[in-house]
């Protein structure tokens, strides 16, 4: 049923032809997402060794600087509030 056909037929009130309406436009919209993500996986490529590998590189070192921030923090908090700051 199209929004049209609600218009035609008079014994329906004015929410419902709203909600037909707002369940149009959100079809539209997954189907939109779906055709721009298979045109995106239609243009990606399977990386090559040396871009994986630097990707590899740069998510390591990602993960040990947030790591290496937290330990430094948890020293601070060590030597700043002294023995109790170690106890959960």
């Amino acid at each position: 049923m199209y929004p049209t056909d609600i218009l035609n037929n008079k014994s329906h009130s004015n929410v419902y032809y709203l909600l037909v309406n707002l369940l149009c436009a959100v079809n539209m919209g997954v189907q939109s997402f779906l055709s721009q993500c298979a045109r995106t996986l239609k243009l990606a490529s399977k990386p090559g060794r040396t871009e994986l590998w630097q990707s590899i590189k740069i998510s390591v070192l990602g993960i040990g600087a947030v790591g290496l921030i937290g330990f430094i923090i948890k020293l601070l908090s060590f030597a700043i509030g002294g023995a109790t700051a170690a106890t959960s």
